[in-house]
């Protein structure tokens, strides 16, 4: 249930995002010129002071401006969102699992800032405000005066629940680069209501759940604000971490067709479909196999022409080809975060950051902004967080996955011959370890720049 007033639901429901994409043309020129936000907008270096300013002269000075900012933020939040995971999961393996989870707790804050800016709604600390679709700014009713942490876990959970949120996230997860909705709503069990009755609970099992990112603030306030050592006398291995970390990141290969991450949209639709089956029958997949099969079935032959491709699928979505390592982070984002173990909360930040890249990649397409506006911008900043040289100025953001896989797998083999230390892992992996973690390359290729 919301705790929001009614006041503040009857702003948010004007929420577009085509009150920004109006926006967008702007965006791609300021792109062009390597930036994205123009320095003489009102807003550029201090929006929370000019807000303030603007309040006590009765009204938003610039509301062009200001609908200008949140919709850049969309993007931006999302890289420094990306960034903040990388980080999270080498803190981790590290041992420094009370920083992993401030960080990871961070990286899921600017997923769901992102989103938000994307669907026309800004967050500024206990001033938020809503683009509806015709490009006016409205202003959220102060009531509870709620603070930047406690809106926006506030304003993503009532957003969930809505049609249009369900309707985009079926679209923006593609597997095999087909929509997710368009899976599931060849199952027959889910009837002539297809796809809408069971979005919402599978969006909050995805983590989109209020009451979890609740406690996700809790437990970052403890690791934010307590002596680590006094927190928790539990602790991860190594291998615990490493595993955890190889996994996560060969989920976000890159290569479906519009911005889809090849491997983890495949597996968020193993758990979907599982899921959705759960639902709507009361069974369970394990102790009703002919009954699951029969659905799987039946979906595969209406989306499949070729008995080669519904083969594969089949196997997979029976979980016979899955690998088991990369299936966890799926159901990882349901469990609840303690202070000895931070990889539930840094699984639902990446499941969050998967939807907020695609629903940012959504906004970005309709407004027209591509890797022709990006290119100049994207080679500075590349070069400035050490993912090229300027050899590698111009190379695809693709083929820099490469070296990803490569670090990867340099993990992988101390893995199965190091001796279990931290030590011998940093000693050994560092260049690896590095690689692997500057997750701003996963924004960029999410994005399609």
């Amino acid at each position: 249930m919301s705790g929001l007033k009614p006041q503040e639901e009857e702003v948010l429901l004007l929420a577009s995002p085509e009150g920004i994409h109006a926006f967008g043309t702007k965006l791609g020129h300021y792109l062009e010129n390597n930036y994205w936000l123009h320095v003489d907008n009102l807003y550029y270096s201090d929006p929370i002071g000019q807000i303030r300013r603007d309040r006590q002269d009765g009204s938003i000075i610039q509301p062009d401006h200001l609908i200008e900012y949140i919709a850049v933020s969309a993007p931006l939040h999302l890289f420094d969102g990306w960034a903040y995971l990388g980080k999270a999961l080498l803190a981790q393996v590290r041992g420094l699992s009370q920083i992993a989870i401030h960080l990871g707790y961070y990286a899921e804050l600017r997923a769901a800032m992102s989103l938000l800016a994307a669907q026309g709604v800004g967050v500024f600390k206990h001033h938020h405000f809503v683009v509806d679709d015709c490009g006016t700014l409205h202003r959220l009713p102060a009531t509870g005066k709620r603070p930047t942490h406690l809106a926006v876990w506030e304003y993503l959970g009532y957003w969930a629940q809505l049609p249009h949120a369900r309707s985009l996230f079926g679209r923006v997860i593609r597997p095999r680069s087909m929509a997710l909705s368009d899976w599931l709503n060849q199952l027959p069990c889910t009837g002539d209501e297809r796809w809408s009755p069971v979005a919402s609970r599978l969006i909050q099992d995805f983590g989109l759940d209020l009451r979890r990112m609740a406690n996700d603030r809790a437990v970052r306030n403890d690791a934010s604000y307590r002596p680590s050592e006094l927190i928790s006398s539990q602790q991860l291995t190594v291998y615990e971490t490493v595993d955890f970390l190889v996994e996560t990141v060969r989920l976000l290969e890159p290569g479906g067709v519009g911005g889809s991450f090849t491997l983890l949209d495949l597996y968020l639709l193993h758990s979907a479909v599982k899921r959705v089956f759960t639902y709507v029958t009361d069974a369970v997949p394990t102790e009703e196999p002919d009954r699951f099969s029969g659905e799987v079935e039946a979906m595969l032959n209406a989306l499949f022409e070729e008995e080669g491709d519904r083969h594969v699928m089949k196997e997979f979505l029976s979980g016979r080809t899955l690998v088991n390592d990369q299936r966890l982070i799926t159901q990882r984002a349901v469990d609840r975060v303690d202070n000895s173990d931070p990889r539930p909360l840094l699984a639902r930040a990446t499941l969050l950051l998967r939807i907020a890249t695609g629903v940012t990649r959504d906004f970005m397409h309709t407004a027209d902004i591509g890797r022709e506006h990006a290119e100049g911008w994207w080679n500075r900043k590349a070069g400035e967080i050490g993912l090229s040289s300027p050899a590698d100025q111009g190379s695809d953001v693709g083929d820099m996955w490469r070296y990803v896989v490569d670090a990867l797998d340099e993990i992988d083999e101390w893995r199965s011959s190091g001796n279990g230390s931290v030590r011998e892992l940093l000693t050994n992996c560092a260049y690896p370890l590095q690689e692997t973690t500057n997750l701003g390359l996963v924004a960029a290729i999410g994005l399609g720049l």
